[in-house]
């Protein structure tokens, strides 16, 4: 299953985090109008959406 994380504040990183350490979930893509807020979501191996 792949997840899409919108909004990469403390709970959308926390998501993305989470969700990147789960076994059923593929992909983890984000989505932040500041894209420096979600570039740093890569650390996390998250596809950043435009």
């Amino acid at each position: 299953m792949n997840i899409g994380v919108i909004g990469t504040g403390n709970m959308g990183r926390n998501h993305a985090r989470v969700y990147s350490e789960l076994k059923n979930v593929g992909e983890v893509y984000v989505f932040d109008t500041n894209a420096e807020s979600a570039k740093k979501m890569l650390e996390y191996g998250a596809i950043i959406c435009e």
